[in-house]
């Protein structure tokens, strides 16, 4: 993050903070949290396909819990069903650890017979742009085995591909063109929100 010293002004002077602070916050960005965002690629597609995953599973729990019998496990899957942080079915993105002739892979786990999750494996030496589309492909098998309700296991490479290939046309309109809107015009916007959002003084 390249931040104007000015502007480390206005936020120090708009807060009353000192600038010591701030920067430490600004360094915190660019050394801790930077890193993790810029591997974390297609992170609103992973978080989607969660949702609409755990979304089915909660159903299948419902299922299950009307028809169990023992108060006990009635609770427990009552407690999973209800849970709002908690991912049944959590998908990990990381770059192999010992590199192969694949460029990614998938891999889906179970948990204590509730739910399941996976964890896609990629290739870091790839460009970016490359690893954005190979995870897509990924992501895209996932969406045929827990969400499709058309399922085409001849044609399942093409499918899956035709899905990575709307993922990224997807995210590439996102970055183009709907997030404008969230774009701040600058500083004095930010500060401006801060000031109608939060009372310091």
């Amino acid at each position: 993050m390249n931040i104007d010293k000015y502007d480390i002004k206005k936020i120090s002077d708009s807060l009353n903070l000192n600038e010591e602070y701030i920067n430490y916050i600004i360094d915190d960005f660019n050394n801790i949290l930077q890193p993790f965002i810029t591997k974390n690629y297609l992170s609103h597609l992973v978080s989607a396909i969660e949702d609409v995953i755990n979304d089915k599973v909660k159903k299948e729990l419902k299922h299950r819990m009307e028809n169990e019998k023992d108060d006990t496990k009635r609770q427990e899957l009552f407690t999973l069903m209800e849970a709002k942080h908690y991912r049944l079915f959590p998908i990990l993105i990381e770059p192999f650890t010992i590199y192969n002739k694949r460029k990614a892979q998938i891999i889906t786990f179970a948990k204590r017979n509730i739910g399941a999750g996976a964890i896609i494996y990629y290739d870091d030496r790839l460009e970016d742009k490359q690893k954005r589309l190979l995870i897509a492909h990924e992501l895209g098998h996932l969406y045929m085995k827990y969400v499709s309700t058309k399922k085409n296991e001849k044609e399942l490479e093409k499918v899956v591909t035709v899905f990575s290939i709307l993922a990224i046309l997807d995210k590439d309109d996102f970055y183009r063109n709907r997030s404008k809107s969230l774009i701040s015009k600058g500083i004095d916007e930010i500060l401006s929100n801060v000031e109608r959002l939060f009372k310091f003084k």
